[in-house]
């Protein structure tokens, strides 16, 4: 039974095309000391065996999407359930984790504690070991970077120098309902990737502080192997639109200068991966002409623009 007064948690997970990695992640959850929680499932799209393997699962809500809506647009719908379940949180939490039996009300308990938080997230592990894959990242505008750290200690003091410029991971991101009425949601325009730093920013601009709590633990996969080629499209086109969005036309144009460095060297390493190529150059174009949504494999840049970064790569 829940505990009398303990805030409603709304946990959503989105699936797609990964049904046993989802019911891992949900006999997790089962385990977890934290009762006034409340699961929705949505599935994005999937078209495998997801949605037959799902439905057979008691105790959780099962949403389903007809279409692939990405991360921004599926997490969405479940931020925008909050005030339907009454909750007061909505924990996002990715399908490939496992949560420590004590995570979520360590994730409370420090929302809690202070109500200038908006946005919470556990120290990430790799999955089945002690190694931190994620202690915390911070923004600057300035000129517009991203410090990235696994050093716990170097998290703990960003997070007590400058608490409002963290940057949280959006695999296991707890979003107090006071956030979402304040900042709003995900930008769907991203698809996937960046989201959580752009949210991370625009809870900063509202004055909101972010933290991680380093005594609640979630364990992640991680790809090591080969990117597919929507990767290279996401990370190298919602870098551009991310930042256009919160800093000005000049120091925008710097940003579109480091991108186009940066893509290069990216090119350079896929070499013996042609799709993979085509997809980055088509990120860095769409970026630039600000343009949104999924991933069209075949779409190719300019020929001009492609000549451009072979000549660059000699």
């Amino acid at each position: 039974m829940p505990t009398p007064n303990a805030p409603r948690v709304l946990v959503v997970i989105l699936n797609w095309n990964a049904p046993a990695d989802t019911l891992a992640c949900l006999q997790s959850l089962r385990a977890s000391d934290y009762r006034n929680q409340h699961i929705l499932v949505i599935d994005n799209g999937s078209t495998d065996d997801s949605l037959a393997v799902l439905s057979r699962e008691e105790g959780i809500d099962l949403l389903a999407n007809p279409e692939n809506l990405g991360f921004t647009g599926g997490c969405n719908l479940g931020l925008q359930a909050a005030a339907r379940y009454e909750a007061d949180y909505v924990w996002l939490l990715n399908n490939d984790t496992q949560v420590a039996s004590d995570c979520l009300s360590e994730l409370v308990r420090a929302a809690q504690a202070d109500h200038r938080i908006g946005l919470l997230s556990p120290v990430l592990y790799h999955r089945g070991s002690d190694s931190i894959q994620h202690g915390g990242s911070r923004y600057h505008l300035d000129p517009p970077t991203i410090e990235e750290t696994a050093d716990l200690s170097t998290a703990r003091r960003w997070q007590n120098e400058t608490p409002e410029q963290l940057v949280l991971w959006g695999t296991a991101l707890l979003i107090p309902r006071a956030t979402l009425e304040r900042v709003g949601l995900l930008d769907a325009r991203l698809f996937a990737y960046s989201e959580d730093t752009d949210y991370s920013i625009r809870c900063g601009l509202a004055g909101l502080r972010k933290c991680m709590v380093d005594r609640a633990r979630v364990w992640h996969s991680w790809n090591n192997g080969v990117r597919k080629p929507y990767y290279y499209y996401y990370t190298t086109r919602n870098d551009l639109l991310m930042w256009r969005r919160h800093v000005s036309l000049a120091t925008y144009l710097r940003v579109a200068f480091w991108n186009y460095r940066r893509t290069v060297r990216v090119l350079a390493r896929l070499q013996d991966q042609p799709e993979h190529r085509q997809a980055c150059m088509l990120g860095f174009w769409d970026g630039l002409a600000q343009r949104t949504g999924i991933y069209t494999p075949g779409r190719r840049a300019p020929r001009a623009l492609q000549a451009m970064f072979r000549n660059a790569a000699r």
